[in-house]
């Protein structure tokens, strides 16, 4: 007589048995996608942070004047902080590695050069022209090795390859400012005259470099020229016109820095319009206001970086902008009861909170082209 049941009771054992084999197969295979996956966004984070590092670091006076030595000198030095961020990033339990690759030479793990933002394709290049870090961190075969997989002890896909790039570049095409929360922006109430739109166009004399130890200017050339500016009672052609976007007076902005609420009556930034102007409302001045605005000059007149609009034109009732440019304010001196003059030495300001568009250059007499205004971000 045979006995059915015993021979289902198995068949369900059985049945049961590859099914828990099979998902144990799944569960380990989910696992191992999991610890792959973060490998790669620890080398991925690691990418980011060298390559964003390295730019912050040589984006700077240097750069802007760009000349030898100091130039070969800034950039070795920006290349050992891209190396030390990647490690304060760890991958795989450890620093994460990265060759300085002092020769630039491609591939390499740290490519500095010129990109082609359209392309994606960054140039192999250190020049005054320099705004882009490439980072390449790879783990296979020949270099660092594959990754050591959770199936490596099973024989199923025991390692795998792991590569990530990452590429940052400093981006020029300014088109406005947007205050992050409550942090003031270092952007002056000031419309600087133009000459072939760049305000320091007309600039000849060097003679004075600044101590940034000491917050001061000091004789001594430093391949960034000085040039003067006048603000009067009666704004004049080739003359620095003041707006005023808040009921704050506009001595008090320079001192502190424009805030989002400054800018309320302008939907909380600066920014240009469709082509490539802005209408900024202008600032009435008195003699007791003008003596206040030259006084607070002075005071900003310790190295900090400024933002200053570019003039394009005075209207009854309109400043308008056409683009920002940076310097450091020298001092402020006294032309007569009526108008004062202030120095600037123009200086590389990189500025999380500028806004760019790539797409606003050749519109209306194009972009303002600035080396003087930047912000740093990662290619998409």
């Amino acid at each position: 007589m045979v006995r059915r049941g015993n021979n289902r009771n198995g068949s369900v054992a059985l049945l049961g048995l590859v099914g828990l084999m099979f998902l144990s197969v799944v569960f380990l295979a989910l696992v191992n996608y999991c610890w792959v996956w973060t490998m790669r966004v620890q080398l991925q984070n690691a990418a980011d942070a060298a390559s964003l590092a390295t730019v912050q670091a040589f984006a700077n006076d240097v750069l802007l004047v760009g000349t030898e030595p100091g130039l070969s000198e800034n950039f070795l030095a920006s290349r050992e902080v891209g190396v030390e961020y990647a490690a304060w990033n760890p991958s795989l339990g450890q620093p994460t590695p990265l060759d300085s690759n002092i020769g630039n030479t491609v591939p390499g793990e740290l490519v500095l050069g010129v990109i082609d933002i359209p392309n994606k394709i960054i140039k192999p290049e250190e020049t005054a022209q320099t705004n882009a870090a490439r980072v390449l961190l790879e783990h296979v075969q020949g270099k660092r090795g594959p990754v050591i997989t959770i199936l490596g002890g099973t024989g199923i896909l025991p390692y795998t390859d792991v590569q990530v790039a990452s590429t940052a570049y400093l981006d020029h095409n300014i088109i406005g400012f947007r205050p992050l929360g409550s942090s003031p922006i270092p952007v002056a109430p000031i419309a600087l005259p133009a000459v072939a739109n760049d305000p320091f166009a007309a600039a000849v004399t060097d003679a004075l470099r600044y101590d940034a130890p000491r917050t001061r200017f000091i004789p001594g050339a430093d391949g960034l020229p000085e040039i003067s500016f006048t603000i009067s009672l009666a704004p004049a052609p080739g003359t620095a016109a003041v707006y005023q976007t808040s009921p704050r007076n506009p001595a008090d902005v320079l001192r502190v820095g424009t805030t989002k609420d400054d800018l309320i009556s302008l939907g909380g930034e600066l920014r240009l319009d469709d082509s490539n102007r802005l209408n900024l409302p202008p600032y009435v001045m008195s003699r007791e206001n003008l003596v206040r605005l030259q006084t607070a000059f002075s005071e900003v007149a310790d190295g900090r970086q400024i933002a200053f609009a570019v003039l394009d034109s005075v209207k009854a009732n309109a400043v308008v902008v056409k683009g920002w440019v940076a310097a450091r304010v020298v001092r402020a001196e006294s032309v007569n009861n009526d108008a004062f003059i202030f120095v600037l030495q123009p200086t590389l300001l990189v500025q999380g909170s500028a806004l760019t568009d790539a797409t606003r250059v050749g519109i209306n007499g194009a972009l303002v082209p600035t080396t003087t205004v930047g912000k740093i971000r990662l290619v998409e």
